[in-house]
C-alpha cells in the first residue's frame, strides 16, 4: 500500500487542504486487481437434448462449428460446418446417445415408423460426403438401425429429403441420431463443408425431442475481467460448480467483490484433473509473446496484495509470477524474472502479502496465476484437497518511479465540502475524458476505500461516500489512468461522530 509521508498542513477553520504531492512509490496497477469488474463470456450454443461437436473444437481452442441458423419460414435451424482445427479438421456433428464404436441408447421415443424425414440444404466440398445415423432400441436393446451418406455436392435450396428405416424388431422406447457434415470414414474431412437442418420428421408423425431445433441455449461463464479461469471447463464438462467466483460481503476485502478460488476435481471422459487456478489474461505484446503489458514507468520493486485462504487438509495456495522483455534480435520473449511457488499459509481473516522482485531490467510484460491448491501436489495427487479456498483482493505492483509532479502538470481538481462528514465531491475543470482510479487513505497509510472514475466531458463532478470513515485526516490518491501520473490531495472527515 502507499504510505505517504505526514504533510504540514495548515488548519484554519477546521479547513484542511493539502496541496503538496508525495513522494511516493508510484502504484502500477494490474488489470482488474481488484477484482471489482466481472464479465458473462460467451462460450457456444447448446440444442438440448442433442450434444454436439461444439465439445471438441472447444477443448482444441477453435470456434464452435454447431450453431443456430434462420430456418426456412424465419424459425430455427441448426448449421454443422467442418472447420480446421490443429491437428487436421472437424466435423460438425451433432448426436443423442452413443453411435461409435457401439450404437447405445439415447432420448426417449414413442413410435414405429417406416420412415424419415429431413427438411435441410447443404454445400458439401468435392471429394467430401455428409451423412447420418439413426437407431432405435427397446428396453436397452437394438431394434433396428441405419447409415446414410447422401449428401454430396451443392443443393442450397431448403429441400425435402426421406429415407426408408430397416424394419424393427419391436416398438422402440428410444432412439440414437447422429448427423455429420463429413462422415467417419477414410475419406478425409474437408474445411468448408457445411449442412443446414431445419428439422426432422417421420411418416407415422412420431416426432424427436426439439426436433426443429426450436429449443437453443446459450453457454456463458462468468469471470473476472482480464483473467481466465477453468469456468469455462467446468460448464462444459461437469455443467457443476464454478472454480472463480465472486466473493462478496463479509468475504470481500474491499469495495463490493474480491475473488474466491475453489479447489474442484473436473472429469474429462475416463480421466480427471483436480484445479483451482486462474490467470490474467494474456494480451500479447509484439511479438506475439510474453503476456499482459506492463505499463509501469520504471523497474517493479514489490508486488502486493491481500489474501485469506480455507484449506481443505494439508492443502496449499500458490502464486506464479513471471517477467519478460521481448528479444527483437531473437524474435522471442525472454524471462527476466521468475517467481514460482509462492505459498499462501492458512488465514480466516485477510491479511497482507509482499514479494520483493529483484529485478534488474524494466520489462514489457508479466504472467501472473494463483492456484488455490499446490500444483505438484496436485500432479502428484496427494494433498490437494477439493474445497480448498484462496480469497484474493487488491494485488498491484509497486515501481521506483515518483509520484510528485511539475505544477504545470497538475490537473485542475478538487475536493469539496473539507471537512466532510457524509460525502465529498471530486471536481475536474480542465481534463475531460480523462479516467481515473481514486484510492484513499488514512493517516497511518492503510488503504480505506478504492473507486474507478471515469470522467466524463459532460460530467466532471463525481462524489463518493465517506460516511463509514472515523473522524480524522485522509489522503486520496487520484491516478490518471491515460498517464500513468499521481496527484494526491489530503482532506479531513467528520465521518461517525
Amino acid at each position: 500500500m502507499i504510505r505517504p509521508q505526514l504533510l504540514p498542513f495548515l488548519a484554519l477553520n477546521s479547513f484542511f487542504l493539502f496541496a503538496q504531492f508525495l513522494n511516493l512509490h508510484a502504484q502500477v496497477p494490474i488489470p482488474n486487481g481488484d477484482f471489482e469488474q466481472w464479465e458473462d463470456r460467451f462460450i457456444f450454443e447448446v440444442f438440448p437434448p442433442y450434444q454436439t461437436s461444439n465439445t471438441f473444437t472447444f477443448v482444441s481452442g477453435a470456434q464452435p462449428n454447431v450453431t443456430s441458423v434462420s430456418g426456412e419460414t424465419g424459425g430455427k435451424a441448426i448449421r454443422l460446418e467442418t472447420i480446421a482445427i490443429s491437428g487436421g479438421n472437424q466435423e460438425g456433428v451433432i448426436y443423442s446417445g452413443s453411435v461409435f464404436p457401439v450404437a447405445e441408447p439415447g432420448f426417449p421415443f414413442s413410435g414405429n415408423p417406416d420412415s424419415i424425414y429431413l427438411r435441410l440444404r447443404y454445400d458439401i466440398q468435392t471429394g467430401d460426403t455428409a451423412g447420418f445415423v439413426i437407431a432405435f432400441f427397446t428396453n436397452g436393446q437394438l431394434a433396428g438401425s441405419g447409415m446414410f451418406q447422401p449428401f454430396s455436392g451443392q443443393n442450397t435450396s431448403w429441400h425435402t429429403v426421406g429415407f426408408d428405416l430397416p424394419s424393427l424388431s419391436s416398438t422402440p422406447d428410444s432412439v440414437t441420431i447422429l448427423l455429420a457434415s463429413s462422415w467417419y470414414d477414410n475419406t478425409p474431412s474437408i474445411a468448408g463443408s457445411w449442412l443446414e437442418l431445419d428439422n426432422f420428421s417421420f411418416e407415422d408423425n412420431s416426432t424427436l425431442l426439439n426436433g426443429d431445433f426450436s429449443q437453443v441455449d446459450s453457454l456463458f461463464v462468468h469471470d473476472p475481467v482480464s483473467w481466465i479461469s477453468p469456468n469455462d471447463f467446468s460448464l462444459v464438462f461437469e455443467d457443476g460448480d464454478m472454480i472463480a467466483t465472486e466473493a462478496t460481503g463479509a468475504d470481500a476485502y474491499m469495495g463490493g467483490t474480491s475473488l474466491r478460488l475453489t479447489t474442484q476435481i473436473l472429469q474429462f471422459g475416463n480421466d480427471e484433473d483436480t484445479v483451482g487456478f486462474i490467470q490474467n489474461r494474456q494480451s500479447y505484446i509484439t511479438g506475439g509473446e510474453g503476456g499482459q503489458a506492463y505499463t509501469g514507468l520504471a523497474i517493479p520493486q514489490t508486488f502486493r496484495g491481500y489474501y485469506k485462504y480455507l484449506p481443505v487438509g494439508n492443502d496449499t495456495a500458490i502464486m506464479y509470477l513471471a517477467f519478460s522483455v521481448w528479444d527483437s534480435v531473437g524474435d522471442s520473449s525472454r524471462v527476466i524474472g521468475d517467481f514460482y511457488g509462492m505459498a499462501f499459509s492458512p488465514s480466516a481473516d485477510y491479511v497482507s502479502f509482499s514479494l520483493d522482485l529483484n529485478l534488474s531490467e524494466k520489462p514489457d510484460s508479466f504472467f501472473l496465476a494463483f492456484s488455490a491448491s499446490d500444483v505438484d501436489k496436485v500432479l502428484s495427487q496427494a494433498e490437494a484437497g477439493p474445497g480448498s479456498e484462496l480469497y484474493v483482493d487488491e494485488i498491484e505492483f509497486y515501481d521506483g518511479a515518483t509520484a510528485i509532479e511539475r505544477d504545470d502538470m497538475i490537473p485542475s481538481w478538487n475536493i469539496y465540502p473539507n471537512p466532510a462528514s457524509d460525502r465529498i465531491t471530486i471536481q475536474f475543470e480542465d481534463q475531460p475524458g480523462q479516467d481515473y482510479q481514486v484510492d484513499i487513505y488514512n493517516i497511518s497509510g492503510q488503504k480505506v476505500h478504492s473507486k474507478s472514475l471515469p470522467v466524463l466531458p459532460t460530467d466532471n463532478k463525481h462524489e463518493i461516500s465517506v460516511g463509514q470513515l472515523n473522524t480524522g485526516i485522509y489522503f486520496l490518491s487520484l491516478r490518471n489512468h491515460q498517464s500513468g501520473k499521481i496527484f494526491t490531495k489530503g482532506y479531513s472527515s467528520k465521518g461517525n461522530v
